[in-house]
């Protein structure tokens, strides 16, 4: 990336750690040490949140708190938005808000902002601007109501589940669509984990909600476990359908076969892993955590859902339909034969070298900046 683009802000507006998240930080990270000065801008309340689940600071991080009248201003958005509007509270809503980010704008310095995952800093911000549309409920989210993202800022699609659901719905709107993703695990300076660390683990990581099919899964690993003593499981992340999980999966986790919740340290068990489990709707693609399997060596077991394959897979998995007796079936195939498996892991960590780069996504967005400029007339 040159270093003719002016101060950069990722900024969004939530307490929880997704993978767009983690991704942000990084890309962040990573442009300040290629001499791109950028930073991560959160509300106080969410950046403490997101220290308190890593366990660490968050590089680059500036914290900020919205005065009080303009939260005041902003309760009816969530409680009586039909009303909010009508009365004018929307709009009073935003311009507030927009003054004292414009303060805050000159004070850091940000010359350019990348938006995600918040209505108030897409009506917030000035001057260059991009809105990263993380999902394929974001993307429904600003179709339904395309006021969400004003008009002029430049939507970036994540991946091309995405892009076809905006391109379909908002035609007229400024849009582009990553070509692949930017790895929070650059593949280019992975090692290959030794034989000897893998063990018999098999890894669900993901927000335990139910589109990506945690509750599923936690049924079939409950079947898996009773035909497989030797095999442990772990469900990383957190959300509303953690509960449940642990309720399906309680015996197993008093035996400490089976573990549920966050961890920092998920690196570190990817590598101990053989097979990594990911089945979301309506795509895989772009889910990190099977990035971040394949750098570590694991065989993939992925839901036959949009560009999942042809992002993926090529023979380091397996493809499963949603059918709990399917990803039954599939499961205990790979788990029967460990040898195939380390071959398959293999051939992940290849695959991962070969089809993503943080230097070819850093070539795009860089693309994305300078669209977003023109789309708002800079």
């Amino acid at each position: 990336m040159s270093n003719e683009l002016p101060k950069i802000a990722f900024c969004w507006r939530s307490s929880s750690l997704t993978g767009a998240q983690r991704r942000f930080i990084s890309l962040a990270r990573y442009l300040n040490e290629q001499g791109q000065d950028a930073i991560v801008l959160l509300e106080k309340l969410d950046a403490l949140a997101l220290e308190e689940i890593t366990g660490s600071e968050i590089p680059h991080l500036v914290s900020f708190e919205w005065p009080w009248w303009i939260r005041i201003l902003g309760r009816g958005r969530s409680r009586f938005y039909d009303l909010w509007v009508s009365l004018g509270g929307r709009s009073l809503f935003y311009f507030a808000s927009k003054r004292y980010l414009n303060n805050l704008q000159r004070k850091l310095g940000i010359g350019l902002w990348h938006v995600s995952m918040s209505e108030q800093f897409a009506h917030s911000v000035s001057g260059c601007a991009v809105f990263e549309v993380t999902s394929p409920d974001w993307a429904d989210r600003i179709v339904e109501r395309p006021e969400t993202v004003p008009r002029d800022i430049l939507l970036h699609a994540v991946s091309e589940n995405v892009y076809d659901r905006l391109a379909k719905g908002l035609p007229d709107r400024q849009l582009l669509c990553a070509p692949d993703m930017f790895p929070n695990v650059d593949p280019a300076a992975a090692l290959y984990p030794s034989k000897k660390e893998k063990e018999k683990l098999i890894v669900f990581a993901h927000r335990f909600v139910p589109r990506k099919n945690g509750l599923l899964f936690a049924n079939v690993a409950k079947r898996f476990l009773d035909c497989h003593p030797e095999w442990r499981v772990l469900f990383r992340g957190e959300g509303p359908d953690e509960a449940a999980i642990r309720n399906v999966l309680c015996k197993y986790i008093s035996s400490a076969r089976v573990e549920v919740g966050y961890t920092s340290n998920l690196g570190d068990e990817l590598r101990k892993s053989r097979i990594f489990v990911s089945i979301i709707e309506h795509d895989n693609y772009p889910s990190q955590s099977v990035l971040e399997a394949m750098v570590r060596g694991n065989a993939l077991l992925l839901s036959d859902r949009g560009y999942t394959k042809d992002k993926f897979v090529d023979g380091n998995g397996i493809m499963t339909s949603l059918d709990e007796d399917d990803v039954l079936a599939n499961l205990s195939r790979m788990a029967s034969n460990v040898d195939r498996l380390d071959e398959m892991g293999l051939r992940s960590f290849d695959l991962a070298r070969e089809r993503f780069s943080r230097e070819k996504y850093l070539e795009h967005i860089e693309v994305v900046y300078r669209k977003a400029g023109f789309c708002r007339g800079e």
